[in-house]
Parts: structure tokens; sequence; C-alpha cells
């Protein structure tokens, strides 16, 4: 018997698996607790363009194709 660290110890298996349980179900209530939190809504609740008003992705993308065709124009 040549064991050296924390394997000196009586039943380290036991010990062992019971450590992993422990870990197991620390994950599983974090990821639990994480569903009911509210979700991040990315960059939808930030007002468009700084004027505080919403503008929709639609006119944005027409507005730079506007502005495409002005410079194709050119």
């Amino acid at each position: 018997m040549h064991q050296r660290g924390w394997r000196q110890l009586p039943n380290y298996n036991v010990w062992a698996s019971i450590a992993n349980l422990l870990k197991d179900l620390i994950v599983i209530l974090t990821s639990s607790c994480a569903r009911v939190l509210p979700r991040r809504q990315g960059y939808n609740h930030l007002p468009a363009h700084g004027r505080g008003g919403r503008v929709s992705r639609a006119d944005d993308e027409n507005r730079l194709i506007d502005q495409l065709d002005e410079e194709w124009d050119d």
C-alpha cells in the first residue's frame, strides 16, 4: 500500500463518488434555476438610431437599398 495524497483516505472511491454526485446535483439545480430566469432579448429592446422610437428592420433595409441605388445611379 503505497498510496499518496487523497488516496490514503479510507474508502476513497466512496468519497469520490459522493463528491461527483454532489457536483452533478449542483449542475442540475443551476441549470433548472436558469430556465426560470428571464431571457435576454438581445438588441431588440434598444431604441433605434437614438430617436427613442422603434424603426422596423424592413425600413432599415429599404433605406440601405435606396442609398445603394442612388450611389449606383451616379
